[in-house]
């Protein structure tokens, strides 16, 4: 699987493709890494690192990647597993890739994530968003 990275993105050198096997891609920088692969449960995107004002512009350009790639009405999986640093910049980005879905006529989940991303998302009233699908 390939994915586009808007041109916008590719001055900053900062996010770079570091494998793709078995229809797995990952992509890699400024302390983020970005992973996808296919499950039973949909397409599965793997965030590691700092979901913050940095990763922003990458995470979204990433999901807009995978869901181009993907058919309609794709589960998309957010496995926030590895993901040690979470703002309010991260927030915005869980809730654009969830617009972006709902606009694929999809649903999406978050799986894996830390007791303190979990309290975050209860804070603001965003626990909806780690339920089931969307």
């Amino acid at each position: 699987m390939s994915f586009y990275l808007p041109p916008i993105l590719k001055p900053m050198g900062r996010l770079h493709r570091v494998r793709r096997t078995c229809g797995a891609s990952a992509w890699a920088g400024g302390g983020l890494l970005l992973d996808v692969h296919r499950s039973k449960q949909g397409v599965v995107v793997r965030v590691a690192g700092e979901l913050d004002i940095t990763a922003e512009p990458h995470v979204r350009a990433f999901v807009t990647g995978v869901l181009a790639e993907s058919e309609p009405g794709t589960c998309l999986v957010v496995d926030l597993g590895g993901v040690d640093f979470m703002d309010a910049r991260g927030l915005a980005v869980l809730i654009a890739a969830r617009n972006q879905v709902v606009a694929h006529r999809g649903s999406m989940r978050l799986t894996g994530y830390s007791r303190a991303v979990a309290r975050l998302l209860k804070l603001t009233g965003l626990e909806h968003l780690a339920g089931a699908a969307t």
